[in-house]
């Protein structure tokens, strides 16, 4: 058991923005705060459900002597903060360990861990323990225990293996010591969970005293449950074989053991790396060291058609260097296998990690391909799939560098030839590939342990990232109502490029708004489909839609004036109104009626026979009125021309106030008097 501290830091996962899509630029995961008195983080182990909400377990380290830890796990939805599920603190004799995890994009999700039964971390006995969260489900079930060891070897390292089908089917495979196994050694035994069942009894699924070689337990489930175990068999020549065991769904019970390499006496199997298609058909990777003649280490591979196809001869895939092993293997939905492999030449320039691809059923692999630079010691490396593509990464060290790198490629369905390499971080002292994973919401992203200071170590990740932002919510009424504004707003969050420029709408009547919150008003009633879009640091963009009723407005009553006040300033008469019901519109007009101007008669009107003064009514001051409903305006009606130009012969100008409105406003007579003249000063 090795607990090594590694303390890794928060922080935002954001890349610049380039062509889309591509690998986002590398950032320190955001990993669960510390809990008080910790020594640090380690044995992350990460895991997505559809969507793109991450399952994270670990391990915090609380003491190194007494060994004292705390197995934790939780949730991280995109946009959001860690959520923890599960907690189990160390207790005496009980100090859990070494989490691994799986998890079905439904969110089923199997974790597991070893637990120390003593006080001595390097000889204390071990149990293996196991909890299952059903899809859709914030809860782990109770743990419950998959084998325990009566004794402790110090040189022997146990495995777990968890596995779980997209169908929900959960598997966890341990392989651990048994001194009545041959030599001593180790068996296999696994236990499964059934979708909205519990454990069954765990199997020993290797034979009865045969011994498993050390690391070498290989679990792989279809989309029906159907259930592959691969391992190392031990022979009594020191020598081992590479076999498998099957476990259909439908009759859950293990099948008869199959030897896939043959009982060579010859030529010893290593590994080995197992992938399984949603179909059934597979893939097992594995090293074979000849010992006929020169002794060689090669990589071969063998692959099934379908859950019950037959395996083919091993083929030698890297064939031509001095060493090369398998580093993983998985096989896609249209059935093509992926080998991932380090490959040592007969001179260091040739180095390199490579990959090859064969149809399964077929040993037609391609020939041997380079994905990493030549001269090049390859560390670790894994192989995850986004639909039928094949996506890379590996850590290692250029031949004769102090420092090491991390680096990833793709293999399209469609190409016949792997992609270049890209680098996915500055070189460190040292950096470890931990995995890589589907994030199941379009991308596929890497994660490696880097010593970014001396004795630093940060949790790092970059995926290639070809999936949308996530909407994580939006408020967009189903009804409105014209004339009216309506409010909307949306927010989104994307896991690995941040967030480009602010989301776009279209409302559905041909314009258009951008921003988080925004208001329109629809004119006309309807139904109209409001589009909302957002786009990520690489360009994905998603967009939600929605549906909109817009209802006719209300009729308003009819428009009502009210003059709220009046007064004379300078040579106009301002008037405070105020609108009601419907917008109001009309007139205000100033008129005057005077028999004489300048002493001159306006009128003489001759009736029967004699003459009488008439009088002339004369508009001096018009102005038009608009108000919206609801509005309290001030409207000044000023003299015209002719109102100013009788003003300037007068002291005075009574004048009367007519307003054009509904209810009628009453006439007001208001005086207006002519502005004091300055006097004139006489020159001396």
């Amino acid at each position: 058991m090795v607990l090594a501290v590694v303390c890794a830091g928060a922080g935002a996962l954001a890349g610049a923005a380039v062509a889309s899509p591509g690998w986002s630029a590398p950032s320190d995961f955001p990993l669960p705060a510390k809990e008080p008195g910790s020594l640090g983080q380690t044995g992350y182990q990460i895991a997505y459900q559809a969507g793109g909400t991450a399952t994270i377990a670990y391990l915090e380290i609380l003491s190194l002597a007494p060994v004292q830890t705390v197995l934790h796990a939780g949730v991280l939805p995109p946009g959001g903060t860690y959520r923890e599920q599960l907690r189990i603190p160390s207790t005496a004799g009980s100090i859990p360990f070494e989490p691994k995890l799986a998890e079905a994009p439904s969110g089923a999700a199997v974790l597991q861990w070893a637990v120390l039964e003593g006080s001595e971390p390097e000889t204390s006995p071990l149990a293996y323990l196991t909890s299952y969260r059903a899809a859709g489900s914030g809860a782990w079930e109770a743990p419950v225990t998959v084998a325990t060891d009566a004794t402790r070897k110090k040189s022997f390292s146990d495995t777990l293996v968890p596995a779980i089908s997209t169908n929900g089917t959960a598997a966890a495979g341990v392989e651990h010591l048994d001194p009545s196994m041959l030599s001593g050694g180790y068996r296999a035994d696994v236990a499964v969970h059934a979708p909205g069942g519990a454990w069954g009894a765990p199997t020993q699924i290797s034979p009865a005293n045969d011994s498993v070689a050390n690391m070498s337990l290989a679990l792989g489930f279809d989309a029906g449950g159907d259930l592959t175990a691969a391992f190392r068999l031990e022979l009594p020549n020191t020598r081992h074989t590479l076999a498998a065991e099957r476990r259909p769904a439908s009759s859950g019970v293990w099948g008869s053991l199959e030897d896939v390499t043959g009982s060579d006496v010859t030529s010893d199997a290593e590994g080995p790396a197992l992938g399984v298609a949603p179909d059934g058909s597979a893939a097992l990777a594995f090293q074979y060291v000849h010992y006929a003649g020169s002794k060689t280490l090669d990589v071969n591979a063998v692959t099934r058609s379908g859950a019950t196809g037959s395996w083919t001869e091993p083929v030698d895939v890297a064939a031509g260097g001095a060493s090369s092993g398998p580093m993983a293997a998985r096989v896609s939905p249209t059935d093509h296998a992926y080998v991932l492999y380090s490959f040592q030449g007969k001179s260091s320039g040739e180095d390199c990690v490579g990959a090859v691809r064969s149809p399964v059923g077929t040993n037609a692999f391609t020939s041997p391909h380079c994905v990493s630079p030549t001269n090049f010691n390859p560390g670790f490396g894994g192989v995850a799939l986004l639909g039928n593509d094949a996506y890379f990464a590996w850590s290692g060290q250029p031949s004769g560098g102090e420092n090491y790198v991390t680096e990833g490629s793709r293999w399209l369905d469609a190409s016949p030839m792997p992609d270049s390499f890209t680098d996915l971080d500055a070189p460190a002292k040292s950096i470890r590939l931990e995995q890589i994973v589907s994030d199941e919401d379009g991308s596929v992203a890497a994660f490696w342990n880097a010593e970014v200071a001396p004795k630093e170590f940060k949790l790092r990740a970059a995926a290639f990232d070809a999936g949308a932002p996530n909407l994580l919510g939006a408020t967009i009424p189903a009804s409105a109502v014209a004339g009216q504004p309506v409010a909307m707003s949306a927010s989104f969050a994307d896991l690995w490029s941040g967030l480009g420029e602010p989301p776009s709408w279209s409302f559905g009547d041909g314009t258009s708004a951008g921003g988080a919150q925004v208001s329109h008003i629809y004119a006309a009633p309807g139904t109209y489909t409001v589009t909302v879009t957002a786009h990520d640091g690489l360009g994905n963009a998603t967009s939600s839609t929605y549906s909109i009723a817009v209802a006719p407005a209300a009729p308003l009553p009819p428009p009502t004036l009210r003059l709220v006040g009046s007064k004379v300033v300078g040579q106009s008469v301002v008037l405070q109104l105020a609108c009601t019901g419907a917008p109001c519109t009309g007139e205000a007009k100033l008129t005057t009626r005077e028999k004489l101007r300048g002493g001159k008669l306006i009128a003489v009107q001759a009736r029967h026979g004699k003459t009488r003064t008439t009088y002339k009514t004369a508009t001096v001051g018009a102005a038009r009125l608009a108000l919206a409903t609801g509005q309290t305006l001030s409207v000044p009606v000023a003299l015209i021309a002719t109102g100013r130009g009788l003003l300037a012969r007068l002291k005075k100008l009574p004048v009367s106030l007519t307003i054009t409105a509904s209810p009628a406003i009453p006439v007001k007579h208001f005086t207006i008097f002519a502005p004091k003249r300055r006097a004139k000063h006489k020159k001396r």
